[in-house]
């Protein structure tokens, strides 16, 4: 997951970059790999809470003494 979230960091930060070096009028070229890295990053998450969700459901239960 830090692997992931450190390569989804770099891609971000280059598309930021790359944005910030651009003329106003390429502004909107931006907006499709701006939302494949919002998905990619949503996906990976969304991802990890199912795997933590299998992980808690797998727990015998444990009432309470």
């Amino acid at each position: 997951m830090r692997e992931q979230l450190s390569r989804l960091l770099e891609d971000i930060t280059s598309l930021r970059e790359q944005i910030a070096s651009a003329p106003d009028s390429m502004m909107q070229q931006y907006s499709p790999p701006a939302v494949a890295l919002a998905s990619v990053t949503a996906d990976l998450l969304v991802k990890e809470i199912l795997d933590w969700r299998v992980v808690f459901l797998d727990q015998p239960l444990r009432p309470p003494a």
